[in-house]
């Protein structure tokens, strides 16, 4: 939670742009959109990114429990701009309320993914909060995509590396029917600890963070998205897998919060100036205190002084005393001999 300071107050017409509001949400929605530390008390955000063709749009309708995002397999992106939809999970009315941001895909034939780019960032500022970015990743692919790169990388300069705390791996086209698990099984397509494996290396080559591999990467296949009427039951089973994965952790993550970097180095600089005062106040009172002892220490310290020279000089007056006394008995003395050697003399 931050605080309400940099909270910029909204209303529903902000978002309007971005999202679509099921009817049955609208009430919710309206009650706490008026910012985005009020609204992540009720709504959990998933933000989708992903190459074009990778199957990003079609599981954003699975997360929905409808066809809200246009899904193409195809190079061209059919996800012109960001858009979302605030539902519940699965469209199940009982479920937990949901923001679910579909973004274009990235290395469409095109070429806008600098303009893609632009929106996704003004899009999630707008929201102001994700709990989980989830990457998705044709695990039939060899080869890191630089688009998907280069916004991954420009997502955490601008928000900051925590971003990858919320970040959820799916590998999309990961078959269960029989022919998929026999080609794995005979090593022309990778199994999941490879494939984990293998974007672990990636992330912490490309962007300098690990994932971890239990809880930040999931497997999802492709061809129960159609419902279609011949699945086995170990691929209905994987699907829901895979989704229950998902759920818990988006359920379970911090959001994330999507502000600009340079305003929370704003806000970190007015913490550390705090801290510099308090400091700095700390160490007037200690200096006011060491100054107080430091005057009794030359009061006392002039005290014995004094009282040491008091001594001294008493001693030395008590010293003359004694030398005068014995200088006048020497002289009684001498004066005494002289007589009696006159005395004898005379008799």
């Amino acid at each position: 939670m931050y605080s309400s300071k940099y909270s910029e107050r909204k209303n529903i017409r902000d978002y309007q742009k971005i999202l679509k509001v099921k009817p049955q949400m609208t009430n919710i929605f309206t009650k706490n959109c008026h910012s985005s530390e009020t609204l992540l008390t009720q709504f959990r955000s998933i933000c989708l990114l992903g190459v074009t063709g990778h199957g990003k749009s079609s599981l954003g309708n699975v997360i929905c429990g409808e066809n809200v995002f246009e899904a193409n397999a195809a190079l061209k992106s059919v996800t012109e701009k960001v858009q979302g939809m605030a539902t519940t999970w699965r469209d199940i009315s009982t479920h937990v309320p949901l923001i679910c941001i579909d973004t274009p895909g990235f290395g469409d034939s095109e070429g806008r993914d600098s303009e893609h780019v632009e929106d996704i960032v003004s899009s999630l500022k707008t929201i102001g909060f994700v709990h989980t970015f989830i990457i998705t990743w044709n695990c039939l692919e060899n080869r890191f995509n630089e688009q998907l790169d280069s916004t991954i990388r420009l997502l955490s300069q601008i928000f900051s590396t925590d971003f990858f705390r919320n970040v959820l791996v799916c590998f999309t086209k990961f078959a269960h029917d029989k022919r998929s698990i026999g080609l794995r099984k005979k090593g022309k397509n990778l199994e999941k600890p490879e494939l984990i494996d293998q974007m672990q290396k990636e992330f912490k080559n490309r962007f300098g963070c690990t994932l971890n591999p239990t809880t930040q990467f999931c497997f999802i296949d492709n061809s129960v998205f159609g419902e279609t009427d011949d699945l086995d039951l170990l691929q209905v089973a994987e699907f829901e897998t895979c989704l229950e994965h998902i759920f818990n952790f988006t359920a379970d993550s911090k959001p994330f919060l999507c502000r600009d970097i340079k305003v929370v180095l704003n806000e970190i600089e007015e913490l550390r100036q705090l801290v510099r005062v308090l400091e700095e106040s700390q160490r007037v009172d200690l200096r006011e205190i060491a100054a107080n002892w430091q005057k009794v220490l030359d009061k006392r310290v002039g005290q014995l002084r004094g009282e040491g020279r008091s001594r001294y000089e008493r001693q030395i007056s008590e010293n003359d005393r004694l030398v005068q006394e014995t200088r006048d008995i020497k002289q009684r003395g001498a004066k005494m001999k002289q007589e009696a050697e006159s005395m004898r003399r005379s008799t």
